[in-house]
């Protein structure tokens, strides 16, 4: 019986205890018996609850250690795609084609590098060039920075790097 079908229960033994359909002597026996299936009841959902809790909690600390080993996975794939990006370079090749791998060093889009971005934030503020910040705190928008330069802008502490990278597929 589910708790609403004994809460619904003891709302009729009540309608019934006071109509005179259920004598007295039997509304303590009948109130112990409701009260006993509703405690039981209870009692097992909230076995079910902590059971529930506890499971998401052990949840968690699995994710969390899967998300911590991911990261450590990740960081050891980036230490060893450098570690072949530097021997590529010392090496003096630029591809390496094998039956299971194409592994090619390819130049990256040009990115904005600020060399020091409060100097940069102090100045777009003097010269209004509002379009290279954005308005919440004062952050560089690198986008229109990255823009202006290509537009053959000269603007102080920004400039266009180009890098490397190496890719495996």
């Amino acid at each position: 019986m589910t708790l609403y079908e004994i809460n619904q229960t003891y709302q009729e033994f009540f309608d019934k205890v006071e109509s005179g359909e259920i004598p007295e002597e039997a509304v303590s026996d009948t109130l112990e018996s409701l009260d006993g299936e509703f405690e039981d009841k209870a009692d097992n959902i909230a076995c079910y609850i902590k059971s529930l809790l506890s499971d998401a909690q052990a949840i968690k600390a699995e994710s969390d250690a899967l998300l911590e080993r991911a990261k450590v996975k990740k960081a050891k794939a980036d230490r060893l795609t450098d570690y072949l990006y530097q021997a590529f370079k010392v090496r003096g090749k630029d591809k390496l084609e094998t039956k299971r791998n194409l592994l090619k060093i390819r130049k990256n889009p040009p990115a904005v590098q600020i060399d020091d971005e409060s100097t940069f934030i102090s100045w777009a503020h003097d010269w209004e060039e509002t379009n290279f910040l954005i308005p919440r705190e004062p952050t560089i928008n690198k986008t229109a920075v990255k823009n202006a330069l290509k537009a053959g802008e000269e603007i102080p502490h920004a400039k266009l790097v180009s890098g490397e990278k190496l890719t495996i597929k």
